[in-house]
């Protein structure tokens, strides 16, 4: 489910951001994108650094974090560029 779910999720919010930016809908689907990947990226991160993984393991999962946490942002400043 987690892999289908952020997949699903993605490819949602890449068609709001290309077609829909300006539709309230977009906004429902952006933002979801954002509390999931905000959710999935802490509770990952939370479980890496807890367990025993090896620490190339953990830093590469960090650096994936902040690359989608990046993403959610510029998302979010997307909708607030087309909608100003």
């Amino acid at each position: 489910m987690r892999i289908g779910g952020s997949a699903a999720v993605g490819l949602l919010t890449a068609i709001a951001l290309i077609w829909g930016r300006d539709r309230s809908w977009a906004h429902v689907v952006i933002g979801s994108f954002v509390v999931w990947t905000v959710a999935l990226w802490a509770r990952s991160l939370l479980v890496n650094w807890l367990g025993d993984g090896s620490l190339p393991f953990k830093l590469i999962h960090t650096t994936l974090a902040l690359g989608f946490l990046g993403l959610a942002v510029l998302a979010v400043r997307a909708v607030k560029t087309k909608t100003a």
